[in-house]
């Protein structure tokens, strides 16, 4: 008597609720390329309005914004847009941002709990995001550090002094 031996099948898993794409593609997981919209995207004349249901890929969306144009993570370009539509031909944008993204699903959608939580959290985002990037940031403003310039407003460096900020990385 012979038994066959059999594997199942590989396939990639599914990512559902991962709003990460970094993760999602380093790790393998099912994945559908929507890269070639970035180029949409830059042609735009004026700004962009995305709104969609829930569960339809916003995050997700968000961060493959993130990957794409932050220069924090110029160095992972290869692995993570490997195989992708922008991965083959990016644009002269990649890599050329400091992006800060925002997460305030956790706050309560009333306006008192918006207003007390927005300035807590975007602080967090800031300091955390430009503690690894000090040197994109001209010296008057906070270089990564909790200080701050005297004129600014409590989330310094983040809105009070974005005209001395570089919209464009030259660094």
């Amino acid at each position: 008597m012979s038994y066959v031996v059999s594997t199942p099948p590989t396939h990639p898993r599914i990512p559902y609720g991962e709003a990460d794409y970094r993760r999602i593609r380093l790790k393998r997981w099912l994945y559908v390329d929507k890269t070639r919209f970035l180029r949409r995207l830059e042609e735009q004349e004026r700004y962009a309005f995305l709104i969609r249901p829930r569960r339809f890929g916003k995050s997700l969306w968000v961060s493959l914004l993130e990957n794409y144009y932050d220069r924090f993570w110029a160095d992972d370009f290869e692995a993570t847009f490997a195989g992708t539509d922008i991965g083959q031909d990016p644009t002269g944008e990649q890599s050329r941002y400091v992006t800060l993204r925002f997460n305030f699903s956790m706050v309560n959608d009333k306006l008192e709990t918006l207003e007390r939580e927005f300035e807590p959290t975007a602080t967090r985002s800031c300091r955390g995001h430009w503690s690894g990037i000090p040197t994109c940031f001209p010296k008057r403003c906070c270089s990564g550090s909790s200080r701050r310039p005297p004129s600014a407003p409590s989330l310094g460096c983040c809105f009070g002094t974005r005209a001395t900020m570089t919209s464009r990385c030259t660094c």
